[in-house]
């Protein structure tokens, strides 16, 4: 075989080895990314698993000191209105009920005055 011959069939080896490599390495690219899409799905199935269940978490924790919280705000508000010296609603309704016996009892005088 002449040396323009082995030249000729060593580059043509090293295309065939290189369209090997390229085709193999495409190959073996698609099925890590395939493998690689497959975890990443899991993954994020989990993560929405975990998230869920943290979301849960959080409102049971927020519905359980919830009175807690209201109870705060109550006394905020009763502080609040003792500071200003305003009537609290139970004190308001409680002189609604005082007034209405008032009412009452001056409706039964001015009856019996008449009479």
């Amino acid at each position: 075989m002449s040396r323009v011959n082995r030249r000729r069939q060593s580059l043509m080896t090293a295309l065939r080895q290189g369209m090997h490599l390229s085709v193999g390495s495409v190959l073996i690219l698609r099925e890590k990314m395939h493998a690689f899409a497959e975890q990443a799905v899991e993954r994020g199935q989990e993560f929405e698993a975990e998230g869920k269940e943290l979301v849960q978490k959080k409102r049971g924790r927020g519905q359980q000191q919830r009175p807690k919280r209201m109870d705060a705000i109550d006394l905020r508000i009763s502080n609040a209105l003792d500071r200003f010296n305003l009537p609290s609603g139970q004190e308001i309704a409680e002189l609604e009920q005082h007034i209405a016996q008032l009412a009452r009892k001056i409706d039964k005088l001015a009856r019996e005055d008449h009479s």
